[in-house]
């Protein structure tokens, strides 16, 4: 018996740990979930392509999200391709 509640007190303690670095975005806060994907989109940008994130554009008249848009700085020249 003793052994099991070692067991989920480590447990407990290694989840209480993880969900200090997973908070995601309020789903109920549009701006926290628009900045959630611009930054994701940043990121994916930056693994595909040279690219450095150094803006991001976000329109929100009224509460409602109406425009994303994230600005880039290119580290090197670009092909036509990418």
């Amino acid at each position: 018996m003793t052994v099991m509640a070692v067991h989920m007190k480590l447990l407990a303690i290694v989840m209480a740990f993880f969900s200090l670095f997973s908070s995601g975005p309020d789903l109920n806060n549009p701006a926290e979930i628009a900045g959630e994907i611009l930054g994701r989109s940043a990121v994916v940008a930056n693994k595909k392509y040279p690219l450095h994130a150094c803006g991001t554009i976000m329109a929100m008249p009224g509460g409602d999200v109406k425009k994303l848009g994230l600005c880039f700085q290119a580290k090197t020249l670009l092909s036509r391709a990418q």
